[in-house]
């Protein structure tokens, strides 16, 4: 069986957990090697 994956800088990923530890780490690689920007939020801080 041959597994055929799209570019990744044709995927959305979401990653749980990534404003901080392994979870910020994976977001800022997976951005940097499709040539995204990345953005994360915080469940208990306000987003102005």
């Amino acid at each position: 069986m041959v597994i055929s994956l799209k570019p990744l800088a044709n995927q959305v990923i979401v990653i749980t957990g990534a404003s901080s530890g392994i979870g910020l780490v994976t977001a800022r690689m997976a951005a940097k090697r499709a040539g995204w920007f990345h953005t994360t939020r915080e469940k208990n801080k306000p987003s102005f």
